[in-house]
C-alpha cells in the first residue's frame, strides 16, 4: 500500500474506510457430497484478486477455475466434496488482496443438485425438476417469481423444503404448490430461524407447479435459496433436545412421512404427526455448532443431521442428562424430581404447563428454558411461585418471579446474543413446594405440539461461556461493528470483541489465551475481570510478516476457590445488519482466521507503558508514539475508551511532523475502583492508493504489449520486404526463363537445319557411292575384256578407263560428303551439348523460381499471420492501456478514514487513602536559581491513619525544578516542602506538575496527587 502526503487530500472529509474483502453470497450455496461443482463468488465488497476459498473441514477443497488460456476468471472456483464428509452446513471464505473473508455457509447434502436455470418466471416456463433433486436458485431481482414443475404419481408423498434462514440468505421464501387443473394445494413461509416446508401427497397422476418467492418480493445475489424436492422423512422436533456428549443416546423424532414411524394423536398444518425413536451417535458440539444462532452461544449446540435431508437442533451437555416428557395432567401439576430437565410443547391454545418439586431452605436451583437457543419458534414466559398448603388443603401461590427475555446480553447492541428463553435462580426461602408455570406468550392466538421447550432445574454450579465476535469494526467507532474477518495490515492492529455468559454465579477474572498464532502475528494480554460481560482482543501484525493465514483458537482461564475452568471460545460472524425484514442476526461459525494481506498500515500508535495501578486521585501521564509508514505525515487524532467513571481523559493529537504526545489522565476521588482495560483508538485522514501493485504490473503489461506490437510490426515489415524481394526474384528468373527459351528453340532450330543437311549429305554420298559402285562393276566388266582376241577390246579398255575416271569423279563428292557429315555431327554433338546446357539453365531457373515462389508464399502467410498478430497485439495494447488507466484510476490517493486501536493499557485502580491540597505561593512561580515553600494540607480517608511522605512529582525528563521530601506523620496532616529553581533553568511554564502523597494503605503502595501550577521564571 502506498501512501501519497497530498496537503489537499488531508483536507477533504474521510468518509470510508480502508479495503477489507468481505463477502455476502456464495452460488450455489451447497452441493452433493462426492460431486465436483463449480461456484461463484457472486456478491461481496474489496473483491480484488480472489484467489482461494477456503473452507473449514478437510473434505472441502477448491481450485482457481481457469479459461481457455489457463488463467484464472475471477471470482470462480471448482469445488470438490469428499464423498465421507458428513451432510450439514460449513463455513466457505474467499481470500484475497485485501485479506481472508467472513464465512459464509455451504451447504452439503446427499441427494443430486441442479442448479434455476432462467426463464422460469411463468407458468409455460416451469423448469421441470425430477423428483430426490435439490435445486440452487436465488431471487435474482424485485417481484421474481420461480417457477418449478414436478411429476407425482398417484398417491406418492413429496416434501419441498427449503433452505434459505440457514444459508446465511437474505430470501424469505414463500412455497405455493398448484395441482394440474390450477388449484393451490399447499403453501407455507419461513417463521423466524425455520425455513418453508410443504408434505403433499398427489391424489392422481399428475404434473405440480411450484411457484417460489421472497416474502416481500425482494431479490438480488444475496437472496439464494436451495429447495429440496425429495421422498426424504421430513422431522418436525425431538424429545428431548438436551443430550448427552460422547455417549449415545436415544431421542424421539416426531415428524411427517416417516418411514415405519408410529402414529400419534398429534397433528401439525392438519397432517398427522407420526413418531419414531433413533439413536443419537456420539456428538461433538465443536465440529457441528456451524450456523447455529449466536443466541445460543450460552449452551453447547448441534445441528445433527443423522436423518437424511434434516438439520436438527440440539443442546449438548457433558453430564448425562435425565430428562422427562411433559405429562398432561388434567387438573394441579406434574410433579418432578430435582435435578431434572423436562421437554415439553404448547400443543394447544391457552395451554400452560406446570410443574411442582420440593426444595430445602437455603437450597439454589437454576431455572433455564430453552426453546429461542434450540431454534424454536416458541416464546415461553416464566413464572415461578412458592405453593403453600393449608390444613385445609387449599393451596396458595405466592410469586417468586415472573421472567420473560434472558437478563444476559452480553453482546449488547454489536451481537445479537440476547434470548427470549427466561431463566431464574431460586433461592428457596423455606423447606417446601415449589412450582414453575410455562406458557407461550401468544398462547391466546396458536398451539401446535412443534412449539416446544425444555425446561432444566439443576444445581447451579459456577462456570462461563466465552464468545468471540468475528468482526470489521466501524470506521468512527460509533456504529456497530459489521460483517468481517480478522484481515491485519502489515504493522497494524486488528480489534476484536470478545464476550462472556456467566452463569452458576461465576464472578472471577476470566483470561483469554490466543492459541496458534503463526509467526509476526501477537495478540496483547486481555481478561474478562470480574464482574464484566466483555473486553477487547487486540492482534498486531510485524512490519515485516508476509502475506499469512492460519487458524487460532483462544481459551478462557478462570480460576475459583474450587477449581480451573477453561473453555475454547465460541466464534460468531454477523449473517446481516438487518435487512428485507429480518433482525440483525448472527450465528456460529467453525473457525476463527487470522490474515495479514499486503497492505502496509498507514500508522499505528503504541502506549509506552502496558499495565498501570493506579490511586483515586492520581494523575497518570502515558507517552503515546505514533509510527508513520510510506510518507504519511498528518495529524493523528486520538481517543480513549474503557476508562473508569469520574477520571479527566485527555483530548490528545500527534501533530502533523511529531512522533509523539502525552495523555495524561487524572484519576479523581471518586474514580471507579477495579480493574479496566484502557483502550486507545488513533484516526486520521489518510490518502489511500489501492492496489498500486495493479498499477505496477499494467504498466508492465503496457511495456510488454508495446513490445511484442513493435516486434510484430518489424516481423510484419520483415515479411513484406520478403515478399517484396521474392516477387522481384520470381519476375528477373521469368524474364530469364523466357530469354533461355528463345536462345534454346535457336539453338535447336540450328540443330534440326545441320541434321537435315546431315542428311541430305548423307543420301549425296549414298548416291555417290551406289553411282561409284556401278561404274566399278563397269570397270570391272571392262577390264574382263581386254583379250586380245577381242574385238572389243579398245572398246573395253577405254571404257574401263571412263569408268575408272568417272569413278574417280563420283569418289570426290562422296569424300566431300563424308568430310560434310563428319562437320555437321560435330556441330550437333555442340548443339546437343548446348540444348543440354539450356534445358539445365531452364531447370534450375525453375527451380529457382518454385523456391522463391515458396518464399514468396511462405512470406505472404507471414505478411497474413503478422497482420493478424499485430491486431491481437494492438488489441492486446488498447486492452493494456485500457487496464493501465483503469489502475491508475483506482490507485490514484481518495481520502480514506483510516482508525487503529493501541496495544491495550491494564488498569486497577485502588481506593485512595487520602487528599491533598497544596498552597503555592506567588502563583508557583520560581526564579531561576531561588526556592518556594509549598504548604501541603493532608485530609486522611477511609480509615486510613498512618504516615505520608510528600514530593513534587514532574513528567519525565523535567529537571528544571528540583523538590525535598517531607513526612507528614500519622497524628499530623501538614508538611511544607521547599521548590528550588535550577540556575540555569530555562524560564517556561511546567506542564503536568502534581504534589504527590506515598502511603502504604491495605497492603500496597498508594500514591495520590494534587495538581500544581509551576512557572521558571528570569
Amino acid at each position: 500500500m502506498k501512501y501519497v502526503a497530498l496537503a489537499l487530500l488531508l483536507t477533504a472529509t474521510a468518509h470510508a474506510q480502508l479495503p477489507q474483502i468481505r463477502i455476502t453470497s456464495v452460488f450455489p450455496a451447497g452441493a452433493q457430497r462426492g460431486t465436483t461443482t463449480d461456484v461463484t463468488v457472486t456478491a461481496g465488497t474489496d473483491l480484488d484478486e480472489a484467489s482461494e476459498l477456503v473452507f473449514n473441514h478437510p473434505g472441502l477443497k477448491a481450485t482457481a477455475k481457469l479459461d481457455g488460456n489457463g488463467n484464472p476468471i475471477a471470482n470462480q472456483f471448482t469445488v470438490s466434496v469428499g464423498s465421507a464428509i458428513e451432510p450439514g452446513l460449513y463455513d466457505v471464505r474467499t481470500r484475497g488482496l485485501f485479506g481472508i473473508s467472513n464465512p459464509r455457509i455451504f451447504r452439503v447434502d446427499t441427494l443430486p443438485e441442479v442448479q434455476e436455470k432462467e426463464p422460469n418466471n411463468a407458468d409455460a416456463q416451469a423448469q421441470e425438476i425430477a423428483i430426490n433433486t435439490i435445486v440452487n436458485a436465488r431471487s435474482n431481482g424485485a417481484a421474481d417469481v420461480d417457477v418449478f414443475k414436478v411429476s407425482a404419481k398417484a398417491g406418492q408423498t413429496i416434501v419441498i423444503r427449503s433452505e434459505a434462514a440457514v444459508l446465511d440468505s437474505l430470501m424469505q421464501p414463500v412455497l405455493e404448490l398448484f395441482d394440474d387443473e390450477g388449484n393451490r394445494v399447499a403453501h407455507s413461509r419461513r417463521r423466524k430461524q425455520q425455513d418453508a416446508v410443504i408434505v403433499h401427497t398427489s391424489a392422481k397422476d399428475q404434473s405440480l407447479l411450484l411457484k417460489i418467492h421472497d416474502t416481500v418480493y425482494g431479490g438480488s445475489n444475496d437472496y439464494g435459496y436451495r429447495i429440496s424436492i425429495d421422498t426424504r422423512p421430513l422431522v418436525d422436533f425431538v424429545q428431548p433436545q438436551i443430550v448427552q456428549a460422547a455417549a449415545d443416546v436415544n431421542v424421539t423424532v416426531f415428524g411427517r412421512h416417516i418411514p415405519d414411524g408410529q402414529p400419534t394423536e398429534l397433528t401439525l398444518d392438519g397432517a398427522p404427526l407420526l413418531k419414531k425413536e433413533v439413536t443419537i451417535k456420539t456428538l461433538d458440539a465443536k465440529q457441528r455448532g456451524v450456523g447455529t444462532d449466536s443466541s445460543a452461544t450460552s449452551i453447547d449446540s448441534v445441528l445433527w443431521s443423522g436423518i437424511d435431508g434434516n438439520l436438527v437442533p440440539l443442546a449438548v451437555r457433558s453430564e448425562a442428562v435425565a430428562t422427562i416428557i411433559e405429562a398432561e395432567v388434567a387438573e394441579g401439576a406434574q410433579s418432578v424430581s430435582l435435578p431434572t430437565a423436562i421437554a415439553g410443547s404448547f400443543a394447544a391454545e391457552l395451554d400452560e404447563d406446570a410443574y411442582r418439586f420440593e426444595a430445602k431452605k437455603g437450597e439454589q436451583w437454576q431455572i433455564d428454558v430453552l426453546a429461542h437457543r434450540l431454534g424454536n419458534n416458541s416464546d415461553p414466559l416464566l413464572v415461578v411461585e412458592q405453593i403453600t398448603v393449608a390444613e385445609d388443603k387449599t393451596e396458595t401461590a405466592k410469586r417468586l418471579a415472573r421472567e420473560e427475555d434472558n437478563k444476559q446480553n452480553p453482546g449488547g447492541a454489536n451481537l445479537p446474543t440476547l434470548t427470549s428463553d427466561p431463566s431464574f435462580l431460586l433461592t428457596a426461602p423455606e423447606d417446601g413446594l415449589y412450582q414453575v408455570r410455562i406458557r407461550d406468550r401468544y398462547a391466546a392466538s396458536r398451539g401446535n405440539p412443534a412449539l416446544t421447550y425444555t425446561v432444566s432445574i439443576t444445581k447451579p454450579t459456577p462456570d462461563f461461556e466465552v464468545v468471540v465476535f468475528e468482526s470489521l469494526p466501524s470506521a468512527d467507532g460509533k456504529a456497530p461493528p459489521t460483517t468481517g474477518a480478522i484481515s491485519l495490515r502489515k504493522g497494524g492492529t486488528y480489534e476484536v470483541p470478545v464476550y462472556a455468559y456467566r452463569s452458576g454465579g461465576h464472578n472471577a477474572d476470566i483470561t483469554l489465551q490466543v492459541e496458534g498464532l503463526p509467526e509476526g502475528i501477537t495478540a496483547a494480554p486481555a481478561k474478562i475481570s470480574a464482574g464484566q460481560s466483555s473486553t477487547m482482543l487486540v492482534f498486531t501484525a510485524a512490519a515485516a510478516v508476509g502475506e499469512i493465514f492460519a487458524p487460532v483458537k483462544i481459551v478462557g482461564t478462570s480460576t475459583g476457590a474450587e477449581k480451573t475452568i477453561e473453555h475454547t471460545a465460541k466464534i460468531t460472524t454477523l449473517v446481516h445488519v438487518g435487512a428485507n425484514g429480518l433482525p440483525r442476526t448472527a450465528r456460529v461459525t467453525g473457525s476463527l482466521l487470522v490474515s495479514v494481506m499486503k497492505d502496509e498500515e498507514p500508522f499505528t500508535i503504541e502506549p509506552a507503558i502496558a499495565e498501570a495501578t493506579v490511586t483515586q486521585d492520581q494523575q497518570l501521564l502515558i507517552p503515546v508514539k505514533v509510527t508513520r509508514r510510506a510518507g504519511f505525515d498528518a495529524k493523528v487524532d486520538i481517543a480513549f475508551v474503557g476508562q473508569p467513571g469520574n477520571v479527566d481523559v485527555p483530548k490528545l493529537a500527534i501533530e502533523k511532523g511529531q512522533d509523539s504526545a502525552v495523555a495524561r489522565f487524572f484519576f479523581k476521588e471518586n474514580a471507579g475502583v477495579g480493574p479496566a482495560t484502557l483502550l486507545m483508538y488513533a484516526t486520521a485522514a489518510v490518502p489511500y492508493s489501492r492496489n498500486p501493485w495493479q498499477l505496477e504490473r499494467a504498466k508492465a503489461d503496457v511495456a510488454a504489449a508495446t513490445e511484442k506490437l513493435a516486434a510484430e510490426q518489424k516481423s510484419l515489415d520483415a515479411s513484406k520486404a520478403a515478399v517484396t524481394a521474392g516477387q522481384a526474384k520470381v519476375t528477373e528468373l521469368a524474364a530469364m526463363l523466357k530469354t533461355y527459351d528463345t536462345d534454346l528453340k535457336a539453338v535447336q532450330a540450328e540443330q534440326a537445319k545441320v541434321q537435315t543437311e546431315l542428311k541430305t549429305a548423307i543420301a549425296g554420298k549414298a548416291e555417290a557411292s551406289k553411282q561409284l559402285l556401278a561404274l566399278q562393276v563397269q570397270l570391272n566388266k571392262a577390264a574382263a575384256n581386254t583379250n586380245p582376241e577381242n574385238e572389243d577390246l579398245d572398246a573395253a579398255i577405254k571404257a574401263v578407263q571412263d569408268a575408272t575416271l568417272a569413278l574417280t569423279e563420283a569418289s570426290k563428292p562422296v569424300v566431300a560428303l563424308v568430310e560434310k557429315i563428319n562437320g555437321i555431327n560435330a556441330q550437333i554433338a555442340e548443339k546437343t551439348k548446348l540444348v543440354d546446357a539450356k534445358t539445365k539453365q531452364i531447370a534450375d531457373a525453375n527451380a529457382a523460381m518454385k523456391t522463391h515462389q515458396d518464399a514468396v508464399a511462405k512470406a505472404t502467410a507471414a505478411v497474413t499471420a503478422a497482420e493478424a498478430a499485430l491486431k491481437v497485439h494492438t488489441a492486446a495494447k488498447a486492452a493494456a492501456d485500457a487496464a493501465a488507466k483503469k489502475a491508475e484510476a483506482a490507485a490514484k490517493p481518495k481520502n480514506l478514514n483510516a482508525r487503529t486501536i493501541a496495544t491495550p493499557v491494564q488498569l486497577h485502580v485502588n481506593t485512595t487513602p487520602g487528599k491533598l491540597a497544596a498552597a503555592v505561593p506567588g502563583g508557583g512561580a520560581i526564579k531561576k536559581g531561588a526556592s518556594i515553600d509549598v504548604k501541603v494540607t493532608l485530609t486522611r480517608k477511609n480509615n486510613f491513619a498512618g504516615p505520608v511522605k510528600v514530593a513534587l512529582a514532574l513528567p519525565d525528563g523535567v529537571t528544571s525544578v528540583a523538590s525535598t521530601t517531607a513526612e507528614i506523620p500519622a497524628d499530623q496532616a501538614e508538611a511544607t516542602i521547599k521548590l528550588t529553581a535550577a540556575g540555569d533553568a530555562t524560564p517556561a511554564d511546567i506542564a503536568n506538575a502534581v504534589i504527590r502523597a506515598t502511603a502504604e494503605f491495605n497492603g500496597h503502595v498508594a500514591n495520590f496527587d494534587v495538581p500544581v501550577a509551576l512557572k521558571v521564571t528570569e
